[in-house]
């Protein structure tokens, strides 16, 4: 069975793998708020996934999380949209029962001024669907977690944090 992902706008990751001569198509759009931006270190925090079910109607266990995050943190790349610009890159990842948290740092340029701006209010993760069993997804390649606009889950209450002057 061959893996092939496609980029599209506006997030959305669309996957399609080939199983005998009949191909199908998967599209896999994980939205969950920004928890807290830190001005100073250019860091923003939050969850990139969580076990809940999303708008596609899909959910990806907690397991298939942790079992993705060491070899998706060897490349941590954050990326805008996810459109191939690079935004980042992720410092501090958690995986447990709840989810995926992250800590990425953005630096100084028009990713960090959408963050700042409340323009990017979220983590969308990108990435090839390997074992799936009805919605829920329960082995995951994770190839990237992108700085996103709109939520597909809702799990994660928004919440920005600024140092006080």
């Amino acid at each position: 069975m061959g893996l092939t992902n496609v980029l599209a706008p506006r997030g959305v990751l669309f996957l399609w793998f080939k199983e005998g001569s009949m191909d199908k198509k998967f599209k896999k759009d994980i939205f969950i708020p920004i928890q807290k931006v830190d001005d100073e270190q250019h860091m923003v925090y939050g969850w990139a996934s969580t076990p809940d079910i999303d708008s596609d109607g899909e959910i990806i266990k907690a397991e298939a999380l942790q079992k993705a995050l060491p070899e998706y943190m060897k490349f941590p790349t954050i990326r805008e949209m996810h459109q191939a610009k690079v935004a980042g890159t992720t410092k501090q990842a958690d995986a447990s029962d709840k989810g995926l948290y992250i800590g990425a740092y953005i630096p100084v340029g028009d990713a960090w001024q959408k963050v700042k701006e409340g323009l990017y209010r979220g983590f969308s993760i990108g990435g090839n669907v390997l074992k799936r069993v009805g919605n829920v997804i329960q082995d995951i390649e994770l190839v990237e977690i992108s700085l996103v606009d709109v939520p597909a889950n809702k799990a994660a209450v928004v919440e920005i944090w600024k140092r006080d002057k």
